[in-house]
């Protein structure tokens, strides 16, 4: 059994970082542990994993806090305009995320930072501050958990990496809702309030840029489950949504999902990933799409995968137009030369099928019929 006041104290521990007056990390934190302790198929690796992992989060959250306090400076710097890639995971944000990356007048969160979040970068050491190398000389040599997603969803250290992991250390984040079989904090991500968790991911972006303003490029699909929350914290963000078969994404996720519960549990919970995700990968429609019809089409761009996948740069030329940012000869050789370098299945392909998790596409249509009609989603065969 996990305790929060035993994890926060290891956290305080490892850290040395004064107690916080407003530890509003308590509340995510409190739901998540209570749902992983009501989890009967957790296995004693799981367990010891669980709380390493937590405590880990904790620490990096105790030390933006701390620096945010020493240096309520950071705090005055605007996040100006910042780019949002959301949709349905495993709908081509990772590759729209990394293209904009790609633009050296962009500036995007990068994976070694999450965990070494203080002292931040310079901006000009980015890719070569120590911490960043030491995780990128880590990753020569994975171990084993990090080969099993190599195939599925790759992430270097001194690459792109997603808000999830941010507002994990707020503990309202679909990261954790994918670790187990946990059907209240599923529902409970779904319906709580967000606004601590967008408030710290502003702070972490704030502490990140130490200072100096960057044209931020942010990505994570589950930003569309809580778009709202978005705008109230970003309201001059400008928005990016990709666009996929919904048959191929719920195949897709299923087994990245079931392949992160292997981690925690002696098999993945089948039933659960096909009762669960199909509903929350439709409010992942249903959420933005509201947005669109409450604000104008305009107000969120809509990327098609397919497109995206057969000509990325005349897409992407399409994206700068929509955001009225200048597409660089820069940014378009950066952009080739990122495409070269990594190439689809660069680490194998992703074998996986609906079938797999006692689903079909008949099943499926009623959560999916609407958007692919609305949106004109290319089907895959």
């Amino acid at each position: 059994m996990l305790c929060v006041d035993a994890l926060v104290a290891n956290a305080y521990q490892r850290t040395q970082v004064p107690p916080l007056t407003d530890e509003v990390f308590r509340e995510g934190l409190g739901v998540l542990v209570d749902n992983i302790n009501g989890c009967t198929k957790v296995n004693p690796t799981g367990w010891a994993r669980l709380e390493e992992e937590i405590v880990g989060y904790l620490c990096s959250r105790l030390q933006v806090e701390d620096y945010a306090l020493r240096h309520p400076e950071v705090l005055d710097t605007p996040i100006v305009k910042p780019v949002f890639v959301l949709g349905m995971p495993r709908s081509g944000t990772t590759l729209l995320s990394y293209l904009l990356a790609a633009d050296p007048a962009r500036r995007s969160l990068l994976r070694w930072q999450l965990f070494n979040p203080v002292p931040p970068a310079a901006a000009e050491h980015l890719y070569d501050d120590p911490r960043c190398l030491a995780m990128v000389e880590q990753d020569r040599n994975p171990p084993p958990e990090a080969l099993m997603y190599r195939d599925k969803h790759h992430e270097p250290a001194d690459g792109a990496t997603e808000c999830t992991f941010v507002q994990g250390q707020d503990f309202k984040s679909a990261y954790w809702e994918s670790h187990l079989p946990m059907p209240g904090y599923s529902s409970y991500l779904l319906n709580a309030d967000m606004s601590s968790a967008y408030a710290y991911h502003k702070k972490f972006l704030q502490v990140q840029q130490a200072g100096t303003p960057a044209v931020w490029n942010l990505k994570m699909p589950s930003h569309a489950l809580h778009i709202q929350w978005l705008l109230k914290t970003y309201p001059d963000a400008r928005i990016l949504w990709t666009h996929r078969d919904p048959y191929r994404v719920t195949g897709s996720l299923c087994s990245l999902i079931a392949t992160t519960q292997n981690l925690y549990m002696d098999q993945p919970d089948v039933a659960f990933l096909a009762s669960n995700y199909p509903h929350q990968l439709a409010e992942h429609v249903r959420r933005p799409a509201a947005v669109k019809d409450a604000l104008g089409e305009e107000r969120i761009f809509d990327v098609h995968y397919g497109e995206m996948v057969r000509d990325p740069i005349a897409t992407m030329k399409k994206v700068y137009a929509h955001l009225d940012d200048d597409f660089t000869s820069a940014a378009e050789s950066a952009m080739h030369a990122w495409l070269a370098a990594n190439p689809q299945d660069k680490f194998g392909k992703h074998a996986y099928s609906l079938e797999q998790y006692s689903l079909s596409v008949a099943q499926l249509e009623p959560f999916y019929a609407d958007y692919i009609a609305r949106f004109g989603v290319e089907q895959e065969a």
